[in-house]
């Protein structure tokens, strides 16, 4: 699996993939629904527009220049409240 940080909007499927939420209760039952560390989501909020231009100027070290212009157009597009998948596996 490729390790990622997907924002959920951009997570699609079609009806025909999808499963009742009943399939979660089963397993849990089983004791695999996880506490993962590798596998999660995350929701990312902030009005405060200092927070905003720290995190901008991070994503633009950290990040190659057309990731983190992507990214930061994304935040601004959606008013800085996305949720993400997150995978590490």
């Amino acid at each position: 699996m490729t390790k990622a940080v997907i924002p959920i909007v951009a997570v699609r499927y079609e009806h025909e993939d999808a499963f009742d939420l009943e399939a979660f209760e089963v397993f849990a039952e089983h004791g695999l629904n996880g506490d993962d560390d590798l596998t999660f989501t995350m929701r990312v909020s902030t009005a405060d527009e200092t927070a905003r231009d720290r995190i901008r100027e991070a994503m633009r070290a950290r990040l190659p220049d057309d990731q983190a212009r992507r990214l930061l157009q994304f935040m601004d597009e959606n008013e800085w409240d996305v949720s993400f998948l997150v995978d590490c596996f």
